[in-house]
């Protein structure tokens, strides 16, 4: 809809920090138009085969890495990082930096 970026920053904040769920359609649905977006195109592209398509691919890879939480970070689809597994959030930037150039060179 052409405001990923703004939305994105907005979304990550309702659920982890205001600890709102938005795991019900409507309640999406009511968080989506307190933000001025205009609801029916959301529920249309919401509601696509696209949309769809992305999030059982997303669950599939969720599941394929066993992610427990967020943050946590995916390489090459063969390794998996995050916060307590790599010692603390600051050493996971360090993590996936070495996987990311041991993968290239592999």
């Amino acid at each position: 809809m052409d405001n990923f970026d703004a939305m994105h920053v907005k979304v990550f904040r309702a659920i982890h920090v205001e600890r709102n769920k938005l795991a019900k359609d409507e309640d999406i649905f009511n968080w989506v138009a307190k933000q001025g977006v205009d609801v029916n195109k959301f529920k249309e592209i919401y509601n696509s085969f696209n949309v769809s398509s992305q999030v059982r691919k997303a669950t599939a890879l969720q599941q394929a890495y066993d992610v427990e939480g967020v943050p946590s970070m995916g390489v090459a689809g063969r390794y998996y990082t995050d916060g307590p597994r790599a010692g603390s959030m600051t050493n996971v930037l360090n993590v996936v930096q070495h996987l990311v150039a041991q993968s290239a060179n592999a």
